[in-house]
C-alpha cells in the first residue's frame, strides 16, 4: 500500500513540473512535507486508506482548444517514460471554435485556499488524566469549511481525524490531530489544513488535611522545630518569631509562620481561608488558595506549673468519657491546651491544683472519675445524660456537688465530709445516704427513686427538696427552714422539731393528718391532693402568708387566727363550714348530698367570697339560698358571688341541684316472649320510677303477636324530665323506642313473639378435612356487646391486674364491668363509650387504643407508668392523674377538650395536633 502511494505521488509531482503547476502544500517533494504528514507516509493508518488525494490532471493551457486530431492517450505511463507534449500555441485573435468540447474532466478537484480558523478552544485541548475514555470525546469538528482558490465556499462533510501518536487516553501525551479530506478536495500552495491539539495532563488534587502535624505549643527549653511533618499532599518549613534564642523562653508567646509545598499531584488551589488548624495554637490563620499558615501560641510556661496527676485526670476524662477537649501534650505540667476553659486552677507559681470544674452537658458518658482530683472544691457535671457512674470518692475539700440529669442510678458522697450542696435530681436513685455529711446545707434529690430519706443527722441542713420519689418514710431534723417533699407516697410526716420551718410542700401524698401546730414561724403551705386529709389546723401558724389546702376532704376551715393571709386555695373540698379572718363566717348546704360539691374561693384582703357548685351528674338548674349577714354581690347559674361582713355573724348558702333524668336505659321491660306475664312497671332508680301498660293488653303473651309498651316515668325529688331530649330513652329488645323531648311518656315497640330464624347461611362450620377435629358450634352472627371492646378489658385485666371477672360471652356483663362502663345504646353490638378504672390498683401499662368509639376515660389513681391511648380519636375527657407516667402521645386525640395529667412524673408530652382543650396539668 505504501508504494503504491509513493508513486501516486511521484506520478503527481511529474506531472505537475511537466505542466509548470505550482504543487500543492505538503505535496511537493518528500523533503517539504510536514513531520505529521512524513509520519503518515511512512506509515499510512488505515483509516486514512480511500482518502488519500488523487493525483491533480493536467490543466489545459489558458485559451488553447486542443488539438482535434490530438486523441487522448488511454493511459499515462510512467514519468520517465513519457515525452513532453508538443505545445501548439493559439492563433492571435483567432476565435474559439464554437462546437468545441470541453476537455476538463468531468469531476474537477475543487482546490483549496484556506480554512475557515477553528476556535483555539477546539485547536488547543486539556484534559485532566481520567476524564476522557475514548477519540470520540475530543471536540473533533465534524466537518470543515473554507475558501477555495475561485473565491467560492466550499464545505467538507464527514471528515476523519488521526492521532499523532495513536490517542490514547490513559497515557499522558500530547496528541496531534490531522484531518483526512476526501478525494476531489486539494491543498492550494501555502494552503494548511487545521491541526488539533489534545494534552492528557495529570490531574491535581486539593488537599484536604487540614490538620498541620509535627508543631506543638512551645515549651520552655525546647527548640523550635523547622519543618512540619511531612504528608503525601504537602511538605513545610516553620519559622518563629518572637524567638531571641534557640530555646523557647519562660513566659513568652510565639506565632510560626508554616510555609506549605504541595506534594506531586496535589495543589493549593481551591482550599478555603482559614482552612489550616495547629494542635494547641490560640489562632491559626490563612488566606484562601494560600499555603502561607500563621499559628499563635499562648505564652510559654515553666515545667511542672500545674499538678500533672490533675492533668493525667483530665486528659482520661478527655480519652474514656468523649469530653471534647484537647489532649495535654505533652502532660508534664508545662502548659495546659486553651479550651480548657471551664477549670480552675490555684494560684501558685508551680503545682497548681484544679479547684472548680464545670463540665455541664458535654454530652459525656460511662464512668466518671474525678477521685484524683483531691483539691477540687465544686464539680458540676450535670445534663451529660449518658453518664451512667461517677466516682468522688476520697474529694475532701469538695464544697459543691452537682451531678443532675444523668443515669447514674447510685451514688455514693459518704466522703465528702466538706460538702454544703449536693444537687442529684433527675439521677434514678434508689436509696442515698447523707448521714455523714455534716456540713450539709442544700440537698436537691427531687424526681428519683427513693422509697426512704434519713436526713435526721445533717444538722445544718436549711433546704430540703426530695419531691417526686417514692418515698413512704422522711426522718427530718429540726434545722430545716426550706422542705419540698411533695408527688411521694407520704401516709405521715413529722415536721415538729423542724421549728424554724418557713416553707413546707407535702402536696400529693397519702397524709391522712398533718400537725404544724409547733412550726409557728410557717409562711408558706401546700397541703394539697391528699385527698385523705379530713381535718388542718392552722390556728398556731399566725405568720402564714399562703395556703394552698385543696383538693382534700375537708369539711371545715379555720383561717381566722392567720391574719397575715395573703392568699389562700381550698377548692376541691367538702367544705361546709368556713371561718375566715376577723371572725367571717360562712355555712355551705347543697343537695343532693352526693357526687356534688361547692368549691370556695377567699380573698383575705377584702371578705370577697365566691361560691362555685359542682356536680357530675345532668341537671337543669341551679338554686342558690342565701340567708344571714353578708352582702350577695351576684348569683349565677353556676356560682355565688358574696361579700362577708365582719363580726357580723354567721352567713348561710345552699346550693341546689335540680337534676336532669339522665339515665336512659328503662329497665324491668323485656321483650315479649309467647306464654310469659307482662311487666306493668320498670325497675325503679334513684331518679324516677315508671308504668308500663301494653297492646294488645294480653294477660299472657300471644305467639305471633307484635307488642307495643307505654312506658310512663314519674321523676324522683330532685329529678326533672326537663331538659331530657327526644328519643332519649332505650329499652332493651325494642325495635323501637321513642319519646318527645322534656317527656317521660315512651312508646317501645317489639318485635312479633315466635319470629323464627331468618339467617339463612350459618357460619363457622367447615368441610371435614382429614386429621381435623370437628366444629361443634356455629359463628353468632352478632353479639349484643361488642368483642373487641371486651376482648380490651379483658387484656387490662390479665397485663394491668385490673380486678375484675373476665367475660367473653357477649351476652351479660358481669356486675363489676357494669360500675366502670358505660355502653352504647342499640339491640346489639353496643360499644363502649366512657370508661372508669380510677383508683383500680392498676399497674405497668394501660393499653386501651382499641376502643376506637371511646369518648371518656378515667384511670386516676393508680400506679399505671404508660398509657396509649391512640386509637381512640372520639375521646374528649381523659384523666390520667395521679399515676407514674413518664410520656403521652395525644397528637391522635384531636376531640379532647378535657385533659387531667397532674401528679405524674411526666418528661415528655406530645400535644394534640391542632386541638384547643383545657389542661390540668399542675405537677408535671
Amino acid at each position: 500500500m505504501l508504494g503504491q502511494f509513493k508513486r501516486v505521488l511521484s506520478l503527481l509531482l511529474a506531472l505537475t513540473l511537466l505542466m509548470g503547476v505550482t504543487p500543492v502544500a505538503g505535496f511537493a517533494t518528500e523533503d517539504a512535507v510536514s513531520p505529521e504528514l512524513q509520519a503518515v507516509l511512512d506509515d499510512p493508518p488505515p483509516s486514512f486508506e480511500g482518502i488519500i488525494p488523487l493525483p491533480m490532471p493536467v490543466p489545459e493551457p489558458e485559451a488553447t482548444p486542443e488539438p482535434e486530431a490530438t486523441p487522448e492517450p488511454e493511459a499515462t505511463p510512467e514519468p520517465e517514460d513519457t515525452p513532453e507534449p508538443e505545445v501548439t500555441p493559439e492563433p492571435e485573435g483567432a476565435p474559439e471554435p464554437e462546437d468545441t468540447p470541453d476537455t476538463e474532466p468531468p469531476d474537477a478537484p475543487v482546490v483549496i485556499a484556506e480554512f475557515d480558523k477553528l476556535d483555539e478552544a477546539t485547536l488547543f485541548q486539556r484534559y485532566g488524566l481520567g476524564e476522557l475514555s475514548s477519540q470520540d470525546e475530543p471536540v473533533l469538528p465534524g466537518a470543515l469549511t473554507g475558501m477555495d482558490t475561485c473565491g467560492a465556499p466550499f464545505v467538507i462533510e464527514e471528515i476523519v481525524w488521526q492521532s499523532v501518536p495513536p490517542f490514547d487516553p490513559a497515557v499522558l501525551a500530547e496528541y496531534t490531530f490531522l484531518p483526512g479530506l476526501p478525494a476531489g478536495y486539494e491543498l492550494a500552495e501555502g494552503a494548511q489544513a487545521p491541526v488539533i491539539k489534545v494534552n492528557i495532563e495529570a490531574t491535581a488534587i486539593q488537599i484536604d488535611a487540614g490538620d498541620i502535624q509535627g508543631v506543638t505549643p512551645p515549651a520552655a527549653g525546647e527548640s523550635p522545630v523547622e519543618a512540619i511533618t511531612e504528608t503525601e499532599q504537602y511538605t513545610g518549613t516553620v519559622s518563629w518569631t518572637q524567638v531571641e534564642s534557640d530555646t523557647s523562653e519562660f513566659e513568652t508567646q510565639y506565632t510560626a509562620t508554616i510555609i506549605l509545598t504541595p506534594g506531586e499531584g496535589y495543589t493549593l488551589e481551591g482550599v478555603a481561608e482559614d482552612f489550616f488548624t495547629v494542635e494547641g495554637a490560640l489562632s491559626v490563620s490563612n488566606d484562601a488558595d494560600s499555603g502561607v499558615v500563621t499559628a499563635v501560641f499562648p505564652a510559654t510556661q515553666a515545667a511542672g506549673l500545674y499538678n500533672a496527676g490533675d492533668i493525667a485526670v483530665i486528659n482520661n476524662i478527655i480519652a474514656n468519657n468523649g469530653l471534647s477537649w484537647t489532649i495535654a501534650n505533652p502532660a508534664d505540667g508545662s502548659y495546659v491546651p486553651p479550651d480548657w476553659r471551664d477549670v480552675r486552677w490555684s494560684l501558685g507559681s508551680e503545682d497548681r491544683r484544679i479547684t472548680h470544674m464545670y463540665i455541664s452537658s458535654k454530652w459525656l458518658w460511662g464512668e466518671l472519675d474525678v477521685s484524683g482530683l483531691s483539691a477540687l472544691v465544686e464539680l458540676n457535671c450535670s445534663y451529660n445524660y449518658s453518664l451512667g457512674a461517677l466516682d468522688v470518692s476520697g474529694l475532701s475539700a469538695l464544697v459543691k456537688l452537682n451531678c443532675s440529669n444523668n443515669s447514674l442510678g447510685a451514688l455514693d458522697v459518704s466522703g465528702l465530709s466538706a460538702l454544703v450542696e449536693l444537687d442529684c435530681r433527675y439521677t434514678s436513685l434508689t436509696a442515698l445516704d447523707v448521714s455523714g455529711l455534716s456540713a450539709l446545707v442544700e440537698l436537691n434529690c427531687s424526681y428519683n427513686r427513693l422509697t426512704a430519706l434519713n436526713v435526721s443527722k445533717n444538722t445544718a441542713l436549711y433546704e430540703l427538696d426530695c419531691s417526686y420519689n417514692n418515698l413512704t418514710a422522711l426522718d427530718v431534723n429540726t434545722a430545716l427552714a426550706f422542705l419540698d417533699c411533695s408527688d411521694n407516697s407520704l401516709s405521715k410526716l413529722d415536721v415538729s422539731k423542724s421549728t424554724g420551718l418557713w416553707v413546707l410542700d407535702c402536696s400529693y401524698n397519702n397524709l391522712t393528718a398533718l400537725d404544724v401546730s409547733k412550726n409557728t414561724e410557717l409562711c408558706e403551705l401546700n397541703c394539697s391532693f391528699n385527698y385523705v386529709l379530713t381535718a388542718l389546723d392552722v390556728s398556731k401558724n399566725t405568720a402564714l402568708y399562703e395556703l394552698d389546702c385543696s383538693a382534700n376532704n375537708l369539711t371545715a376551715l379555720d383561717v381566722s387566727k392567720n391574719t397575715e393571709l395573703w392568699e389562700l386555695t381550698c377548692r376541691y373540698n367538702p367544705i361546709t363550714h368556713f371561718k375566715s379572718t376577723n371572725g367571717r363566717e360562712l355555712y355551705v348546704t347543697i343537695l343532693p348530698t352526693s357526687n356534688s360539691r361547692v368549691d370556695l374561693h377567699f380573698e383575705p384582703s377584702t371578705g370577697d367570697c365566691w361560691l362555685q357548685a359542682w356536680t357530675n351528674m345532668a341537671y337543669t338548674s341551679l338554686e342558690w339560698t342565701v340567708t344571714g349577714a353578708g352582702t350577695t354581690m351576684d348569683i349565677t347559674d353556676y356560682y355565688v358571688y358574696i361579700m362577708l361582713e365582719p363580726d357580723a355573724g354567721p352567713t348561710m348558702v345552699t346550693a341546689n341541684f335540680i337534676l336532669r333524668v339522665y339515665t336512659a336505659a328503662i329497665g324491668g321491660v323485656t321483650a315479649p316472649a309467647t306464654g310469659e306475664t307482662p311487666a306493668n312497671s320498670i325497675t325503679e332508680t334513684e331518679q324516677y320510677t315508671g308504668t308500663v301498660s301494653w297492646s294488645p293488653a294480653h294477660a299472657t303473651f300471644k305467639p305471633g303477636t307484635a307488642y307495643t309498651a307505654a312506658i310512663v316515668l314519674t321523676p324522683k325529688e330532685g329529678y326533672t324530665l326537663e331538659g331530657v331530649a327526644a328519643n332519649f330513652f332505650t329499652v332493651e329488645g325494642a325495635q323501637s323506642v321513642s319519646n318527645d323531648a322534656g317527656s317521660g311518656v315512651i312508646t317501645a315497640k317489639f318485635p312479633a313473639t315466635g319470629i323464627k330464624v331468618d339467617t339463612g347461611a350459618s357460619q363457622g362450620a367447615t368441610r371435614p378435612s382429614a386429621g381435623q377435629n370437628p366444629t361443634k358450634t356455629i359463628t353468632r352472627t352478632k353479639s349484643l356487646y361488642n368483642l373487641g371492646d371486651i376482648a380490651v378489658i379483658n387484656d387490662i385485666i390479665e397485663r394491668s391486674n385490673l380486678d375484675w371477672d373476665g367475660w367473653i360471652s357477649g351476652d351479660t356483663p358481669p356486675a363489676d364491668w357494669a360500675q366502670g362502663i358505660e355502653w352504647s345504646d342499640g339491640k346489639v353490638n353496643k360499644r363502649i363509650v366512657e370508661l372508669d378504672i380510677s383508683g383500680q390498683k392498676l399497674t405497668g401499662m394501660l393499653d386501651v387504643s382499641g376502643l376506637d368509639e371511646l369518648t371518656k376515660l378515667d384511670c386516676s389513681d393508680n400506679d399505671l407508668t404508660s398509657l396509649d391511648v391512640s386509637g381512640c380519636s372520639k375521646l374528649a375527657y381523659l384523666d390520667c392523674s395521679g399515676n407514674d407516667v413518664t410520656e403521652l402521645d395525644l397528637s391522635g386525640n384531636g376531640k379532647l377538650i378535657d385533659f387531667n395529667c397532674s401528679d405524674n412524673p411526666l418528661a415528655k408530652l406530645k400535644p394534640v395536633s391542632g386541638g384547643r382543650f383545657h389542661i390540668a396539668i399542675e405537677r408535671i
